[in-house]
Protein backbone atom coordinates (compact mmCIF):
# COMPACT_ATOMS: atom_id res chain seq x y z
CA UNK A 1 0.00 0.00 0.00
CA UNK A 2 1.07 3.61 -0.62
CA UNK A 3 -0.45 6.74 0.91
CA UNK A 4 -0.69 10.00 -1.04
CA UNK A 5 -2.13 12.74 1.18
CA UNK A 6 -5.52 11.33 2.24
CA UNK A 7 -5.80 8.72 -0.52
CA UNK A 8 -4.54 5.12 -0.35
CA UNK A 9 -3.18 3.37 -3.41
CA UNK A 10 -3.00 -0.38 -3.87
CA UNK A 11 0.40 -0.77 -5.54
CA UNK A 12 0.71 -4.56 -5.91
CA UNK A 13 -1.16 -7.63 -4.74
CA UNK A 14 -1.35 -11.31 -5.45
CA UNK A 15 -3.56 -14.23 -4.42
CA UNK A 16 -2.32 -17.77 -3.93
CA UNK A 17 -4.97 -20.50 -4.15
CA UNK A 18 -3.72 -23.50 -2.23
CA UNK A 19 -5.04 -26.89 -1.09
CA UNK A 20 -3.23 -28.56 1.84
CA UNK A 21 -1.14 -31.60 0.95
CA UNK A 22 0.01 -33.37 4.15
CA UNK A 23 2.45 -35.54 2.21
CA UNK A 24 4.38 -32.60 0.71
CA UNK A 25 7.87 -31.94 2.07
CA UNK A 26 8.76 -28.34 3.11
CA UNK A 27 11.42 -28.21 0.40
CA UNK A 28 9.03 -29.43 -2.31
CA UNK A 29 8.39 -26.74 -4.94
CA UNK A 30 4.64 -27.31 -4.59
CA UNK A 31 4.67 -27.03 -0.79
CA UNK A 32 3.04 -24.02 0.89
CA UNK A 33 6.34 -22.37 2.04
CA UNK A 34 7.82 -22.50 -1.45
CA UNK A 35 4.61 -21.23 -3.09
CA UNK A 36 4.52 -18.28 -0.67
CA UNK A 37 8.17 -17.52 -1.34
CA UNK A 38 7.58 -17.57 -5.09
CA UNK A 39 4.53 -15.28 -5.00
CA UNK A 40 6.28 -12.75 -2.71
CA UNK A 41 9.23 -12.67 -5.10
CA UNK A 42 6.88 -12.27 -8.07
CA UNK A 43 5.17 -9.15 -6.67
CA UNK A 44 8.48 -7.62 -5.61
CA UNK A 45 8.14 -7.56 -1.82
CA UNK A 46 11.19 -5.95 -0.24
CA UNK A 47 12.47 -6.78 3.21
CA UNK A 48 11.73 -9.89 5.22
CA UNK A 49 9.17 -8.68 7.81
CA UNK A 50 5.54 -9.70 7.27
CA UNK A 51 2.20 -9.00 8.90
CA UNK A 52 -0.11 -11.99 9.13
CA UNK A 53 -3.85 -12.28 9.74
CA UNK A 54 -5.29 -15.08 11.87
CA UNK A 55 -8.59 -16.63 10.81
CA UNK A 56 -11.56 -16.55 13.14
CA UNK A 57 -11.16 -20.23 14.01
CA UNK A 58 -7.64 -19.63 15.33
CA UNK A 59 -8.34 -16.54 17.41
CA UNK A 60 -10.16 -16.12 20.73
CA UNK A 61 -12.09 -12.86 21.00
CA UNK A 62 -13.76 -11.74 24.21
CA UNK A 63 -15.46 -8.44 24.98
CA UNK A 64 -15.22 -7.39 28.66
CA UNK A 65 -16.90 -4.60 30.61
CA UNK A 66 -14.83 -3.66 33.67
CA UNK A 67 -14.26 -0.81 36.14
CA UNK A 68 -11.76 1.75 34.83
CA UNK A 69 -8.24 1.00 36.06
CA UNK A 70 -4.86 2.80 35.82
CA UNK A 71 -2.79 1.72 32.83
CA UNK A 72 -0.17 -0.07 34.93
CA UNK A 73 -2.84 -2.28 36.53
CA UNK A 74 -4.89 -3.19 33.45
CA UNK A 75 -2.90 -6.13 32.10
CA UNK A 76 -3.13 -8.15 35.29
CA UNK A 77 -6.79 -7.38 35.94
CA UNK A 78 -7.89 -8.02 32.34
CA UNK A 79 -6.13 -11.36 32.12
CA UNK A 80 -7.63 -12.39 35.43
CA UNK A 81 -11.13 -11.39 34.24
CA UNK A 82 -10.72 -13.01 30.80
CA UNK A 83 -9.68 -16.34 32.34
CA UNK A 84 -13.29 -16.78 33.53
CA UNK A 85 -14.52 -16.92 29.90
CA UNK A 86 -11.75 -19.01 28.30
CA UNK A 87 -11.47 -22.79 28.47
CA UNK A 88 -7.67 -22.77 27.94
CA UNK A 89 -5.00 -22.05 30.54
CA UNK A 90 -3.43 -18.63 30.12
CA UNK A 91 0.03 -20.19 29.99
CA UNK A 92 -1.01 -21.87 26.70
CA UNK A 93 -1.92 -18.54 25.04
CA UNK A 94 -0.44 -15.36 23.64
CA UNK A 95 -2.72 -12.46 24.60
CA UNK A 96 -3.26 -8.76 24.01
CA UNK A 97 -6.07 -6.27 24.53
CA UNK A 98 -7.48 -2.87 23.60
CA UNK A 99 -9.27 -0.82 26.29
CA UNK A 100 -11.64 2.12 25.78
CA UNK A 101 -12.25 4.12 28.99
CA UNK A 102 -15.47 6.03 29.71
CA UNK A 103 -14.44 8.60 32.32
CA UNK A 104 -18.02 9.62 33.07
CA UNK A 105 -19.19 6.15 34.11
CA UNK A 106 -15.70 5.12 35.32
CA UNK A 107 -15.94 1.92 33.26
CA UNK A 108 -13.80 0.54 30.45
CA UNK A 109 -14.71 -1.64 27.49
CA UNK A 110 -12.02 -4.20 26.71
CA UNK A 111 -11.38 -6.16 23.53
CA UNK A 112 -9.39 -9.20 24.66
CA UNK A 113 -7.57 -11.29 22.04
CA UNK A 114 -5.77 -14.59 22.49
CA UNK A 115 -4.28 -17.33 20.30
CA UNK A 116 -2.78 -20.67 21.21
CA UNK A 117 1.00 -20.63 21.34
CA UNK A 118 1.17 -23.75 19.16
CA UNK A 119 -0.64 -21.89 16.35
CA UNK A 120 1.74 -18.92 16.55
CA UNK A 121 4.79 -21.22 16.56
CA UNK A 122 3.49 -22.96 13.42
CA UNK A 123 3.26 -19.61 11.63
CA UNK A 124 6.70 -18.56 12.83
CA UNK A 125 8.27 -21.83 11.72
CA UNK A 126 6.55 -21.74 8.30
CA UNK A 127 7.83 -18.29 7.37
CA UNK A 128 11.21 -18.78 9.03
CA UNK A 129 11.81 -21.75 6.73
CA UNK A 130 11.73 -19.41 3.71
CA UNK A 131 13.72 -16.56 5.27
CA UNK A 132 10.89 -14.32 6.54
CA UNK A 133 9.89 -13.27 10.03
CA UNK A 134 6.46 -12.29 11.34
CA UNK A 135 6.50 -8.76 12.76
CA UNK A 136 2.76 -8.66 13.49
CA UNK A 137 -0.04 -11.15 14.08
CA UNK A 138 -3.62 -9.89 14.35
CA UNK A 139 -7.17 -11.17 13.77
CA UNK A 140 -8.16 -11.10 10.12
CA UNK A 141 -11.38 -9.37 11.23
CA UNK A 142 -9.33 -6.43 12.52
CA UNK A 143 -7.43 -6.25 9.21
CA UNK A 144 -10.75 -6.25 7.34
CA UNK A 145 -12.11 -3.41 9.49
CA UNK A 146 -8.98 -1.34 8.84
CA UNK A 147 -9.26 -1.85 5.07
CA UNK A 148 -12.92 -0.83 5.05
CA UNK A 149 -12.95 2.12 7.43
CA UNK A 150 -9.44 3.47 8.18
CA UNK A 151 -9.63 6.00 5.34
CA UNK A 152 -13.21 6.92 6.28
CA UNK A 153 -13.57 6.57 10.10
CA UNK A 154 -16.84 8.52 10.09
CA UNK A 155 -18.53 5.52 8.42
CA UNK A 156 -17.90 3.35 11.49
CA UNK A 157 -19.16 5.57 14.31
CA UNK A 158 -22.29 3.40 14.58
CA UNK A 159 -22.23 -0.41 14.96
CA UNK A 160 -21.75 -2.12 11.60
CA UNK A 161 -22.24 -5.85 10.93
CA UNK A 162 -19.62 -7.23 8.53
CA UNK A 163 -20.15 -10.55 6.70
CA UNK A 164 -16.87 -12.10 5.53
CA UNK A 165 -18.13 -14.88 3.22
CA UNK A 166 -15.72 -17.40 1.65
CA UNK A 167 -16.39 -19.69 -1.28
CA UNK A 168 -16.07 -22.83 0.84
CA UNK A 169 -18.96 -21.69 3.05
CA UNK A 170 -16.88 -20.39 5.94
CA UNK A 171 -18.27 -17.10 7.28
CA UNK A 172 -16.83 -14.72 9.85
CA UNK A 173 -19.49 -12.37 11.29
CA UNK A 174 -18.07 -9.24 12.92
CA UNK A 175 -19.74 -6.28 14.61
CA UNK A 176 -17.50 -3.19 14.59
CA UNK A 177 -17.75 0.31 16.01
CA UNK A 178 -15.05 3.02 15.93
CA UNK A 179 -12.69 0.49 14.28
CA UNK A 180 -13.02 -1.79 17.31
CA UNK A 181 -14.37 -5.35 17.34
CA UNK A 182 -17.48 -5.58 19.52
CA UNK A 183 -18.34 -9.14 18.55
CA UNK A 184 -16.85 -11.84 16.32
CA UNK A 185 -18.09 -15.35 15.55
CA UNK A 186 -17.40 -18.00 12.92
CA UNK A 187 -19.88 -20.32 11.26
CA UNK A 188 -20.41 -22.37 8.12
CA UNK A 189 -23.29 -21.96 5.70
CA UNK A 190 -22.56 -24.99 3.50
CA UNK A 191 -25.64 -27.00 2.61
CA UNK A 192 -25.23 -30.69 1.93
CA UNK A 193 -27.32 -31.24 -1.16
CA UNK A 194 -27.07 -32.62 -4.65
CA UNK A 195 -25.33 -30.86 -6.26
CA UNK A 196 -23.36 -29.42 -3.25
CA UNK A 197 -24.30 -25.84 -2.30
CA UNK A 198 -21.51 -24.33 -0.18
CA UNK A 199 -23.19 -20.91 -0.08
CA UNK A 200 -26.71 -21.21 1.29
CA UNK A 201 -28.54 -17.91 1.82
CA UNK A 202 -31.06 -19.35 4.29
CA UNK A 203 -28.25 -20.64 6.50
CA UNK A 204 -26.58 -17.23 6.35
CA UNK A 205 -29.72 -15.35 7.44
CA UNK A 206 -30.16 -17.76 10.34
CA UNK A 207 -26.60 -17.11 11.55
CA UNK A 208 -27.02 -13.35 11.14
CA UNK A 209 -30.25 -13.43 13.13
CA UNK A 210 -28.55 -15.32 15.97
CA UNK A 211 -25.75 -12.75 15.97
CA UNK A 212 -28.17 -9.82 16.08
CA UNK A 213 -30.10 -11.38 18.98
CA UNK A 214 -26.91 -11.99 20.94
CA UNK A 215 -25.68 -8.48 20.22
CA UNK A 216 -28.94 -6.83 21.31
CA UNK A 217 -28.86 -8.73 24.63
CA UNK A 218 -25.27 -7.80 25.44
CA UNK A 219 -25.23 -4.27 23.99
CA UNK A 220 -28.65 -2.95 24.93
CA UNK A 221 -27.85 0.69 24.08
CA UNK A 222 -26.40 -0.11 20.63
CA UNK A 223 -28.19 -0.81 17.35
CA UNK A 224 -26.81 -2.18 14.08
CA UNK A 225 -26.88 0.63 11.53
CA UNK A 226 -25.99 -1.34 8.39
CA UNK A 227 -24.55 -4.54 6.94
CA UNK A 228 -21.38 -4.78 4.81
CA UNK A 229 -21.13 -7.88 2.61
CA UNK A 230 -17.58 -8.94 1.73
CA UNK A 231 -17.70 -11.82 -0.75
CA UNK A 232 -16.45 -12.98 -4.12
CA UNK A 233 -17.91 -11.31 -7.19
CA UNK A 234 -19.82 -14.38 -8.37
CA UNK A 235 -23.24 -14.61 -10.11
CA UNK A 236 -24.78 -16.71 -7.33
CA UNK A 237 -24.21 -13.81 -4.87
CA UNK A 238 -25.45 -11.06 -7.19
CA UNK A 239 -28.78 -10.58 -5.39
CA UNK A 240 -27.63 -11.20 -1.82
CA UNK A 241 -27.37 -7.51 -0.93
CA UNK A 242 -30.99 -6.89 -1.90
CA UNK A 243 -32.18 -10.04 -0.13
CA UNK A 244 -30.32 -9.15 3.07
CA UNK A 245 -31.80 -5.65 2.96
CA UNK A 246 -35.30 -7.07 2.67
CA UNK A 247 -34.66 -9.69 5.37
CA UNK A 248 -33.31 -7.35 8.10
CA UNK A 249 -34.55 -3.90 7.08
CA UNK A 250 -31.15 -2.15 7.27
CA UNK A 251 -28.92 -0.73 4.50
CA UNK A 252 -26.61 -3.29 2.89
CA UNK A 253 -23.53 -2.38 0.88
CA UNK A 254 -20.63 -4.28 -0.72
CA UNK A 255 -17.25 -4.52 0.98
CA UNK A 256 -15.54 -1.75 -0.95
CA UNK A 257 -12.96 0.31 0.95
CA UNK A 258 -13.35 4.10 0.92
CA UNK A 259 -10.49 6.44 0.05
CA UNK A 260 -8.78 3.96 -2.30
CA UNK A 261 -7.25 4.55 -5.70
CA UNK A 262 -7.04 1.41 -7.81
CA UNK A 263 -4.80 1.15 -10.85
CA UNK A 264 -7.58 -0.63 -12.70
CA UNK A 265 -11.13 -1.79 -12.16
CA UNK A 266 -10.92 -4.72 -9.79
CA UNK A 267 -13.08 -6.53 -7.29
CA UNK A 268 -11.25 -7.01 -4.02
CA UNK A 269 -12.05 -10.41 -2.57
CA UNK A 270 -12.29 -10.84 1.23
CA UNK A 271 -8.80 -12.38 1.27
CA UNK A 272 -7.31 -9.39 -0.57
CA UNK A 273 -9.18 -6.99 1.72
CA UNK A 274 -7.58 -8.67 4.72
CA UNK A 275 -4.16 -8.40 3.06
CA UNK A 276 -4.81 -4.71 2.33
CA UNK A 277 -5.68 -4.12 5.99
CA UNK A 278 -2.47 -5.85 7.06
CA UNK A 279 -0.41 -3.72 4.67
CA UNK A 280 -2.00 -0.60 6.19
CA UNK A 281 -0.78 -1.37 9.72
CA UNK A 282 2.21 0.92 9.32
CA UNK A 283 -0.12 3.75 8.24
CA UNK A 284 -2.47 3.21 11.20
CA UNK A 285 -1.84 5.29 14.33
CA UNK A 286 -4.91 4.12 16.28
CA UNK A 287 -4.89 1.87 19.34
CA UNK A 288 -6.01 -1.13 17.25
CA UNK A 289 -2.68 -1.04 15.36
CA UNK A 290 -0.93 -1.95 18.63
CA UNK A 291 -2.80 -5.26 18.94
CA UNK A 292 -0.07 -7.75 18.15
CA UNK A 293 -0.08 -11.43 19.13
CA UNK A 294 3.56 -12.22 18.41
CA UNK A 295 5.52 -13.58 21.41
CA UNK A 296 7.47 -10.31 21.77
CA UNK A 297 4.30 -8.19 22.02
CA UNK A 298 2.11 -10.49 24.08
CA UNK A 299 1.69 -10.32 27.80
CA UNK A 300 3.41 -12.26 30.57
CA UNK A 301 2.68 -15.91 31.17
CA UNK A 302 -0.28 -16.89 33.33
CA UNK A 303 1.98 -17.96 36.23
CA UNK A 304 3.78 -14.63 36.24
CA UNK A 305 0.47 -12.78 36.03
CA UNK A 306 -1.03 -14.65 38.98
CA UNK A 307 2.09 -14.05 41.09
CA UNK A 308 2.06 -10.37 40.23
CA UNK A 309 -1.67 -10.24 40.99
CA UNK A 310 -1.19 -11.71 44.48
CA UNK A 311 1.71 -9.39 45.20
CA UNK A 312 -0.29 -6.36 44.05
CA UNK A 313 -3.24 -7.39 46.21
CA UNK A 314 -0.95 -7.52 49.26
CA UNK A 315 0.59 -4.18 48.37
CA UNK A 316 -2.85 -2.65 47.81
CA UNK A 317 -4.03 -3.90 51.23
CA UNK A 318 -0.97 -2.45 52.94
CA UNK A 319 -1.44 0.87 51.16
CA UNK A 320 -5.11 0.92 52.17
CA UNK A 321 -4.30 0.37 55.87
CA UNK A 322 -1.57 3.02 55.83
CA UNK A 323 -3.86 5.48 54.03
CA UNK A 324 -6.64 4.96 56.57
CA UNK A 325 -4.23 5.52 59.47
CA UNK A 326 -2.83 8.69 57.89
CA UNK A 327 -6.34 10.02 57.21
CA UNK A 328 -7.33 9.44 60.85
CA UNK A 329 -4.27 11.34 62.12
CA UNK A 330 -4.80 14.20 59.67
CA UNK A 331 -8.46 14.47 60.73
CA UNK A 332 -7.57 14.66 64.43
CA UNK A 333 -4.87 17.29 63.81
CA UNK A 334 -7.22 19.34 61.64
CA UNK A 335 -9.95 19.22 64.31
CA UNK A 336 -7.42 20.29 66.97
CA UNK A 337 -6.15 23.28 64.97
CA UNK A 338 -9.66 24.33 63.98
CA UNK A 339 -10.84 24.37 67.59
CA UNK A 340 -7.69 26.24 68.67
CA UNK A 341 -8.23 28.84 65.96
CA UNK A 342 -11.88 29.37 66.94
CA UNK A 343 -10.99 29.81 70.61
CA UNK A 344 -8.29 32.35 69.74
CA UNK A 345 -10.71 34.25 67.48
CA UNK A 346 -13.34 34.40 70.21
CA UNK A 347 -10.75 35.67 72.68
CA UNK A 348 -9.74 38.44 70.28
CA UNK A 349 -13.37 39.44 69.74
CA UNK A 350 -13.98 39.64 73.49
CA UNK A 351 -10.76 41.48 74.42
CA UNK A 352 -10.33 43.81 71.44
CA UNK A 353 -11.95 47.24 71.30
CA UNK A 354 -11.48 49.90 68.60
CA UNK A 355 -10.07 53.18 70.10
CA UNK A 356 -12.48 56.13 69.99
CA UNK A 357 -9.89 58.33 68.22
CA UNK A 358 -9.65 55.87 65.33
CA UNK A 359 -13.42 55.73 64.97
CA UNK A 360 -13.66 59.52 64.81
CA UNK A 361 -10.83 59.75 62.26
CA UNK A 362 -12.55 57.30 59.93
CA UNK A 363 -15.85 59.12 60.43
CA UNK A 364 -14.21 62.41 59.46
CA UNK A 365 -12.76 60.94 56.25
CA UNK A 366 -16.08 59.46 55.26
CA UNK A 367 -17.80 62.81 55.93
CA UNK A 368 -15.27 64.54 53.63
CA UNK A 369 -15.93 62.10 50.80
CA UNK A 370 -19.66 62.44 51.30
CA UNK A 371 -19.42 66.26 51.13
CA UNK A 372 -17.46 66.03 47.89
CA UNK A 373 -20.06 63.80 46.29
CA UNK A 374 -22.85 66.16 47.42
CA UNK A 375 -20.99 69.14 45.98
CA UNK A 376 -20.76 67.39 42.62
CA UNK A 377 -24.47 66.68 42.59
CA UNK A 378 -25.56 70.12 43.89
CA UNK A 379 -23.19 71.95 41.58
CA UNK A 380 -24.30 69.83 38.61
CA UNK A 381 -20.77 68.73 37.91
CA UNK A 382 -21.44 66.14 35.25
CA UNK A 383 -19.02 64.43 32.90
CA UNK A 384 -20.79 65.69 29.78
CA UNK A 385 -20.63 69.33 30.95
CA UNK A 386 -16.96 69.09 31.87
CA UNK A 387 -16.12 67.43 28.57
CA UNK A 388 -17.97 70.11 26.64
CA UNK A 389 -16.01 72.89 28.33
CA UNK A 390 -12.78 70.94 27.91
CA UNK A 391 -13.42 70.44 24.20
CA UNK A 392 -14.25 74.13 23.77
CA UNK A 393 -11.00 75.19 25.51
CA UNK A 394 -8.43 72.64 24.28
CA UNK A 395 -6.06 73.93 21.51
CA UNK A 396 -5.29 72.07 18.29
CA UNK A 397 -1.86 70.82 19.40
CA UNK A 398 -3.25 68.94 22.42
CA UNK A 399 -5.04 65.56 22.34
CA UNK A 400 -6.91 64.37 25.44
CA UNK A 401 -5.99 60.81 26.48
CA UNK A 402 -7.93 60.06 29.66
CA UNK A 403 -9.97 61.53 32.50
CA UNK A 404 -10.83 59.85 35.77
CA UNK A 405 -11.80 60.65 39.33
CA UNK A 406 -9.25 59.55 41.91
CA UNK A 407 -9.41 59.02 45.64
CA UNK A 408 -5.93 58.88 47.14
CA UNK A 409 -6.83 58.70 50.81
CA UNK A 410 -4.42 56.75 53.03
CA UNK A 411 -4.26 55.77 56.69
CA UNK A 412 -2.04 58.77 57.51
CA UNK A 413 -3.50 61.51 55.27
CA UNK A 414 -6.91 63.02 54.84
CA UNK A 415 -9.03 62.30 51.79
CA UNK A 416 -7.73 63.83 48.57
CA UNK A 417 -10.47 63.41 45.99
CA UNK A 418 -9.55 64.85 42.63
CA UNK A 419 -10.13 64.67 38.91
CA UNK A 420 -7.07 63.63 36.89
CA UNK A 421 -6.60 64.53 33.22
CA UNK A 422 -3.95 63.12 30.88
CA UNK A 423 -3.19 64.55 27.47
CA UNK A 424 -0.48 64.50 24.81
CA UNK A 425 1.02 67.60 23.23
CA UNK A 426 2.19 67.31 19.63
CA UNK A 427 4.98 69.84 19.04
CA UNK A 428 8.59 70.04 17.93
CA UNK A 429 10.28 70.38 21.33
CA UNK A 430 9.74 69.64 24.98
CA UNK A 431 9.83 73.36 25.78
CA UNK A 432 7.03 74.10 23.35
CA UNK A 433 5.02 71.21 24.77
CA UNK A 434 5.32 72.62 28.30
CA UNK A 435 4.42 76.10 27.05
CA UNK A 436 1.30 74.81 25.28
CA UNK A 437 0.33 72.92 28.44
CA UNK A 438 0.70 75.99 30.68
CA UNK A 439 -1.48 77.98 28.29
CA UNK A 440 -4.10 75.25 28.32
CA UNK A 441 -4.09 75.04 32.14
CA UNK A 442 -4.46 78.83 32.38
CA UNK A 443 -7.41 78.72 29.98
CA UNK A 444 -9.07 76.03 32.09
CA UNK A 445 -8.64 78.08 35.27
CA UNK A 446 -10.41 81.01 33.63
CA UNK A 447 -13.33 78.78 32.54
CA UNK A 448 -15.93 79.18 35.32
CA UNK A 449 -18.12 76.33 34.12
CA UNK A 450 -15.17 73.95 34.03
CA UNK A 451 -13.92 75.01 37.48
CA UNK A 452 -17.33 74.45 39.12
CA UNK A 453 -16.70 72.11 42.04
CA UNK A 454 -12.90 72.35 41.72
CA UNK A 455 -10.74 74.34 44.14
CA UNK A 456 -7.48 74.45 42.19
CA UNK A 457 -5.52 72.85 39.35
CA UNK A 458 -1.97 71.64 39.81
CA UNK A 459 0.51 70.03 37.44
CA UNK A 460 1.57 66.49 38.23
CA UNK A 461 5.37 66.38 38.95
CA UNK A 462 5.78 63.46 36.51
CA UNK A 463 4.08 65.18 33.66
CA UNK A 464 6.59 64.33 30.90
CA UNK A 465 6.21 60.54 30.40
CA UNK A 466 7.65 60.14 26.91
CA UNK A 467 10.86 62.14 27.30
CA UNK A 468 10.47 63.54 23.78
CA UNK A 469 8.80 66.43 22.03
CA UNK A 470 5.38 64.75 21.95
CA UNK A 471 4.95 64.69 25.73
CA UNK A 472 2.16 63.30 27.88
CA UNK A 473 1.05 65.52 30.80
CA UNK A 474 -1.12 65.00 33.86
CA UNK A 475 -2.94 67.59 35.95
CA UNK A 476 -5.00 67.12 39.11
CA UNK A 477 -8.13 69.20 39.60
CA UNK A 478 -8.65 69.14 43.35
CA UNK A 479 -12.12 69.62 44.71
CA UNK A 480 -13.05 72.65 46.74
CA UNK A 481 -12.12 71.95 50.38
CA UNK A 482 -10.19 68.83 49.44
CA UNK A 483 -7.26 67.68 51.52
Amino acid sequence: MRRNFNQFQLVRFAELPWTPDPSAEPTDKNSLPQKIKDVLARVGVQGNALACGLSGKEIIVRYLDMPALPKDERKTAIRYQAQKYISFEMKELYCNFDAEVDRQSKRMKVLFLAVKKSVVHDYLALFSSIGYKIAALEPAALSLIRALFHAAPSKNVEPTLILDVHNDGAVNIVVSKNNMILLSRDCNISKFSEPPAPLDFTSLTGEVRLTLNYFSRNFEEEKISRIVLCAENTPELADWEERLRGEFGVPVQPGVPAGFVLDKEAWLSPAVLVAVGLAMRQLDDTESSKLNLTPEESEKSAGQTEAVSEEREKTALQKSLVTQAVCAVVFLLAAHFFLSFRVAALNREISSEVPLVEVRRQESELTAENSFLKSLINGRVYVTKKMSELARTVPTAIQLLSWRYTDSETESTAANVSSEFRWQVYTESVGNALLETNRFVAALKNNADFMAGFGLIRMNPNQDESGGANSVFKIDCLTAGGG
